[in-house]
C-alpha cells in the first residue's frame, strides 16, 4: 500500500487567503465623492464583518492544524472546509454588492478583496484535497 503525504503549498495559501480575507473586512465598501465608505465590520452593526472573520479564523485553524500534523485526512478536511467557507464568504460579498448597487454607489476595494480571498480559498480548498503519493 502507497503511503499519502500532503501538499503544503496550498495550506500556506489557504493561510494568506486568511489575512486576506480579514484585511477585506477594514476596507471601505463603496465610494462617494471619491472617499470610501463603510465597511464590512461597520456596515449592518459589524454582523457581515465578525462572520467573515469568523469564518476565516476557522478555516485558517483547520488548515494550520493539518500543517501541523501532516495527516492527509486533515488535508482533505480543511479543503472542505476552505471551500464551503469560501463560498460562504462569496455569500457575503454578494449581500455586500447587493446592497451598494441598491445605494447607486461605486463599489470600493472592500468588496473585491471579499471575492478574491473568496476564490482562494475555493481554489486552494480543491488543491488541498488531492494528496500525493509518497515515492
Amino acid at each position: 500500500m502507497e503511503e499519502k503525504t500532503i501538499k503544503v503549498w496550498p495550506l500556506f495559501g489557504i493561510v494568506v487567503a486568511v489575512v486576506v480575507s480579514i484585511i477585506s473586512v477594514f476596507l471601505p465598501l463603496y465610494t462617494y465623492a471619491s472617499e470610501g465608505r463603510s465597511s464590512l465590520i461597520e456596515d449592518s452593526g459589524g454582523d457581515l464583518g465578525r462572520m467573515t472573520i469568523i469564518i476565516a479564523v476557522i478555516i485558517g485553524i483547520a488548515a494550520v492544524l493539518t500543517l501541523v500534523t501532516k495527516k492527509p485526512a486533515l488535508s482533505k478536511l480543511a479543503g472542505v472546509v476552505s471551500i464551503l467557507g469560501g463560498l460562504a464568504i462569496a455569500g457575503i460579498g454578494g449581500i455586500a454588492v447587493f446592497a451598494v448597487n441598491t445605494l447607486n454607489m461605486s463599489i470600493a476595494s472592500g468588496v473585491y478583496l471579499v471575492f478574491v480571498g473568496a476564490a482562494m480559498f475555493f481554489i486552494l480548498g480543491i488543491a488541498s484535497m488531492k494528496s500525493k503519493k509518497k515515492s
